[in-house]
C-alpha cells in the first residue's frame, strides 16, 4: 500500500490555500493584469496564447491559478483519484517551482488528455506540461528526471496510444535521456524523439545547453498548427531512436 503524500490536517490547508488564490478569478486571471499578463508571457510566446484553443485555455485555468500576492502562477497538482495533494508556485523567493511546504508530489505523473487519436507525448517538468496543454496535445509529466517506473494508473492513460518520449536536452547529460528510454521499454508503443530532430526540420541550429518542448515553441514563429505538422513529421520520420 503507497504511503499518502499528505496528511489530513496539510490537505485541509492546501485546499484552503488554493480556494483562495482563485477568488476573484475573473478579475485576476486576465492578460488585462499587467503582473498575471508577464506572468503568461514568461511561460509561452504570445502567439500561442492567442492561437490555442478554447479547449486548451480551459484545460490550463483548471490546472492553474494564480498567487496576486506574491505575483506568480501557480499549478495545481491532484492525484490519481483528482484529490488535490500539492501546488507549486512557478516562482517563488527567486527559485522556480516551488512545492507546497509538507507535500510530495513528485512521486507520481500529472497527464492531460485533449482528445483525438493523435500521439501522447511523454515530457519532464510543470514547464513543458503548460506547453503541452496549450498546444492542444496528449501529454502526460514525469515529474523529475528520476522517476524510472509506470505505475499501473500512468500506463492505462497512455494504453492504446502511440507514445513519444521528449528528453530534455542538456549538454554533457545523458541522465535524461536514460530515463526516457527506460520508461519507452516499459510501453508497447513508444519511440524516443530528440528536440534536436524537431529543431532540424525547423531549420533551426541547437545552439543551446539545454532544450525542452518549452524552447521548441518559444523559437517557433509560424502557428500552431505548422509547429504541430512538425512535430507529427518528425514522430512520422523515427525509426527507432534517434538519440
Amino acid at each position: 500500500k503507497k504511503k499518502p503524500t499528505i496528511t489530513k490536517e496539510r490537505y485541509s490547508e492546501i485546499v484552503a490555500q488554493v480556494w483562495q488564490y482563485d477568488q476573484n478569478k475573473e478579475k485576476l486571471q486576465t492578460f488585462k493584469n499587467p503582473d498575471y499578463a508577464k506572468e503568461l508571457l514568461a511561460t509561452a510566446p504570445k502567439w500561442l496564447w492567442v492561437e490555442a484553443s478554447r479547449k486548451s485555455i480551459t484545460a490550463f485555468r483548471e490546472l492553474t491559478t494564480y498567487d496576486d500576492k506574491n505575483k506568480s502562477l501557480v499549478i495545481k497538482i491532484r492525484d490519481y483519484s483528482d484529490k488535490l495533494i500539492s501546488f507549486k508556485h512557478r516562482r517563488l523567493y527567486d527559485k522556480k517551482w516551488m512545492t507546497a511546504k509538507e507535500t510530495h508530489p513528485n512521486s507520481q505523473c500529472l497527464f492531460y488528455g485533449l482528445g483525438g487519436d493523435t500521439p501522447t507525448y511523454v515530457v519532464e517538468g510543470h514547464h513543458d506540461l503548460i506547453t503541452g496543454v496549450l498546444l492542444g496535445l496528449n501529454v502526460l509529466m514525469i515529474p523529475t528526471v528520476n522517476y524510472k517506473k509506470f505505475t499501473d494508473e500512468d500506463i492505462l492513460y497512455l494504453s492504446g496510444h502511440e507514445v513519444v518520449f521528449l528528453p530534455d536536452l542538456k549538454r554533457g547529460d545523458t541522465k535524461g535521456i536514460a530515463t526516457m528510454n527506460l520508461l519507452c521499454s516499459q510501453v508497447s508503443h513508444g519511440i524516443v524523439l530528440s528536440y534536436k530532430r524537431i529543431f532540424d526540420l525547423m531549420d533551426i541550429k541547437f545552439q543551446r545547453d539545454s532544450l525542452d518542448l518549452s524552447d521548441v515553441v518559444s523559437n517557433w514563429s509560424l502557428g500552431l498548427n505548422s509547429l504541430k505538422s512538425v512535430m507529427l513529421y518528425a514522430v512520422d520520420s523515427v525509426e527507432g531512436d534517434l538519440i
